[in-house]
């Protein structure tokens, strides 16, 4: 993944969490991803804490720890 990639996923959360607080009325309070590095920048973690999301990260190749559609693939 490029830094430009990167980039792309975090405008692209920084979006769908504005879309769904403003559905569901409510604050997100936690995301879950893996370990890649769209997720971990400095950029994706200062956000999260700013906004007071907590960041869980899953251990790397463990399908078990991924939902029904990722173990499916």
């Amino acid at each position: 993944m490029t830094i430009a990639d990167s980039a792309d996923v975090f405008a692209e959360f920084v979006r769908f969490k504005i879309a769904v607080e403003l559905e569901i009325r409510n604050k997100l309070k936690m995301l879950r991803s893996d370990n890649e590095g769209e997720f971990t920048s400095r950029k994706f973690k200062g956000y999260l804490a700013k906004e007071g999301i907590k960041h869980q990260l899953t251990v790397p190749y463990t399908p078990q720890q991924n939902g029904i559609n990722e173990r499916r693939n």
